[in-house]
């Protein structure tokens, strides 16, 4: 039996909302990642904040409550859309969780300016990973159909 998993980071709320959202839809077990490292409520400041950590490829610590990796087949994984990157704190799940053997199905939230090249670097690093097309949403905007897909 597939058992999946669905891993999140979320800084206003919108990811972790969909994320719930398909864990609810598919039955999987949900798991948000959280990390110590925190960001200004101010729009403006945290995007100078993000655009540095990007630059610098900061990796935040992280914690996520997963018991048994290795039981889960597929996972769902999201994160904000910052400037067609994932969040640091993403990059760092995935940099330390080994995806061998197990379907990613990565999806994000944006402000409109849709997934970029988030799916693709998700893709790239999670291999070696069977990757879907990534789910991308408007902030907390839920296309029902496009999660029947």
């Amino acid at each position: 039996m597939t058992k999946a998993v669905v891993v999140y980071f979320s800084h206003t709320g919108h990811t972790r909302k969909l994320a719930e959202k398909i864990a609810e839809r598919t039955g999987a077990d949900l798991a948000g990642i959280r990390t110590d490292h925190t960001y200004p409520t101010d729009y403006h400041q945290a995007v100078d904040q993000v655009m540095e950590e990007l630059r610098q490829e900061f990796q935040p610590e992280i914690q996520v409550d997963i018991s048994d990796w290795e039981r889960y087949d597929t996972v769902f994984l999201g994160s904000p859309n910052w400037w067609s990157n994932m969040a640091p704190a993403v990059q760092a799940f995935i940099r330390s969780h080994t995806f061998q053997g197990k379907e990613l199905c990565p999806f994000c939230t944006n402000g409109g300016d849709g997934n970029g090249y988030l799916g693709k670097m998700m893709e790239h690093a999670a291999k070696p990973a069977s990757c879907r097309p990534i789910l991308g949403m408007v902030q907390d905007t839920i296309d029902e159909a496009a999660l029947d897909r």
